[in-house]
């Protein structure tokens, strides 16, 4: 009789550490970075780059605030330069001929 309720008291607890045990999905989906992006120093721009900055009216007289260069999954590169204009953050991308690379 003993072994038996021993028996069966095992199984409750066997039982009930199963139940403890259940998982949770991950609460955020994960992201794949598919650019490898790296902040570079302005002065670091291709000259390219550096003189269509300079031929540019709307980018000519800012500060340059950061600059990246980017190379995307297909092995293109690009750099993406900010600026400072009156305090708002104005972005471009140029190529590493420095044209200007617009997004669709």
């Amino acid at each position: 009789m003993k072994k038996g309720l021993l028996v069966l008291a095992l199984c409750g607890f066997a039982f009930v550490g199963v139940q403890a045990q259940t998982t949770t999905p991950p609460t955020e989906p994960q992201t794949e970075i598919n650019q490898d992006r790296v902040k570079i120093a302005p002065d670091d721009l291709p000259q390219a780059v550096r003189n269509s900055i300079s031929e540019k009216d709307d980018v000519r007289d800012l500060r340059i605030t950061e600059a990246y260069q980017v190379t995307n999954m297909e092995g293109e590169l690009h750099y993406e330069v900010h600026f400072d204009k009156e305090g708002e953050a104005v972005s471009k991308k140029y190529d590493a001929q420095g044209n200007e690379v617009r997004e669709d």
